[in-house]
């Protein structure tokens, strides 16, 4: 999957590897939100914008009560 922004030269892997963001500034730091994201399937540039917060991305892949 290519980003939608950028060069076109960075990929997301089957993994949600972005490993080339890794460090570059706090969001993407090695624990940081940019990461937990991209580990529960959000994807950057593909879905809306302002992107969902944390807690909102796992609130809506709870299942339905």
């Amino acid at each position: 999957m290519r980003l939608e922004l950028g060069d076109g030269e960075q990929t997301i892997g089957g993994d949600g590897a972005l490993g080339w963001l890794t460090n570059t500034c706090h969001i993407w730091a090695e624990n940081g939100v940019g990461p937990q994201k991209v580990a529960t399937g959000w994807r950057p540039g593909i879905a809306e914008y302002p992107a969902p917060s944390l807690v909102e991305i796992r609130r809506r892949q709870e299942p339905a009560t």
